[in-house]
């Protein structure tokens, strides 16, 4: 592991441990959201089979109420695990900017007359955006990706 990324690294693991009960709700959503995949094809063949196949409306009607409401759950899902993600990126986030705020503080002036504010806030703000890309929706997502 190089030495610059192991920072990283235990940054992500400090912010995991401060939301350890969010991360373990986002993984149990997960496996809810992998088994609901697995399900559905099973009831899919069963509506065919003892539904349209059997010509019996009632067994139709029925799984078709059940995968309706299972998609539907995990729509639920995936909209919760989302605003998770996205709470714990917001509150990284705001983290990042009170740390770099109390480092600007105590910065001598003389580094402020160097450099323009135009030159500071681009170089903040793309650090802050390469470290924020890291709890960023679509890199969990791809997680998302191994599961379901």
């Amino acid at each position: 592991m190089k030495r610059e990324n192991q920072g990283i690294y235990l940054m992500m693991l400090q912010v995991c441990k401060e939301h350890i009960k969010k991360v373990l709700i986002i993984i149990s959503l997960l496996i809810a959201s992998v088994v609901i995949a697995y399900i559905q094809p099973l009831l899919l063949s069963k509506l065919t089979d003892r539904g349209i196949l059997g010509q019996n409306v009632s067994n139709l009607l029925f799984y078709s109420l059940i995968m309706f409401i299972i998609s539907q759950l995990r729509g639920v899902f995936d909209f919760m695990i989302k605003k998770i993600i996205i709470d714990i990126h917001n509150v990284f986030e705001l983290q990042i900017y009170e740390k770099i705020y109390r480092k600007l503080v105590h910065i001598k002036v003389h580094y402020f007359c160097e450099r323009s504010q135009t030159e500071i806030l681009n170089f903040l703000s793309s650090d802050i955006d390469n470290i924020c890309s890291i709890f960023s929706e679509a890199n969990i997502l791809k997680l998302n990706f191994f599961y379901v």
